[in-house]
């Protein structure tokens, strides 16, 4: 996923917006200090603009609101006051109390499903992880992160590991 940033003219303004390969689905994360019902009304109403906003553009993309809250003690009554996003956007709920495991699992259905991805998508992030245990993935991830196209990640780890290569043979030169 790419966090995109709406034009300066549009009235909405969120956390983050983000699209990814399928350009149908965007994804807005908002995130709320308190969970009261009139924080919440008024994140449904400024999401349902959005998706109507975007509906009015002729365009028929899929909005997910993924709302942060610092906690969650009754998440039944959260769902009910934001059940008027029905029809106009889908709804993930997270506390920040929440462990990365939590949250995983609780946006795990924004990832396609298995039979949609190539095998080499299928081995996944995690695997990826885990391949690269006690090395610094830092630089590798920003690139990941700043490419549009698995083509582009290859091109700038290909120029990469070339200007390492170029590095390593001209220490071995000196003296």
């Amino acid at each position: 996923m790419k966090i995109v940033r709406l034009r300066q003219e549009t009235e909405f303004k969120f956390d983050a917006v983000l699209v990814g390969k399928d350009p149908m689905n965007v994804i807005v994360v908002e995130w709320e200090q308190n969970a009261n019902q009139s924080t919440l009304k008024q994140v449904a109403r400024k999401i349902q603009s959005f998706a109507w906003s975007i509906y009015s553009q002729k365009k028929h993309n899929l909005v997910t609101l993924i709302l942060v809250l610092p906690e969650m003690p009754f998440p039944d009554k959260i769902r009910r006051t934001l059940g008027n996003l029905n029809g106009s956007a889908r709804l993930f709920l997270l506390s920040e109390s929440d462990d990365p495991k939590q949250m995983e699992a609780e946006l795990n259905a924004l990832v396609a499903p298995a039979f949609a991805m190539s095998h080499k998508e299928a081995v996944g992030f995690v695997q990826l992880q885990e391949l690269m245990k006690g090395i610094d993935a830092g630089p590798i991830l920003t690139m990941s992160e700043s490419s549009a196209s698995d083509d582009e990640l290859k091109s700038k780890l290909l120029e990469r590991f070339e200007r390492l290569a170029s590095e390593v043979e001209i220490a071995l030169k000196k003296p």
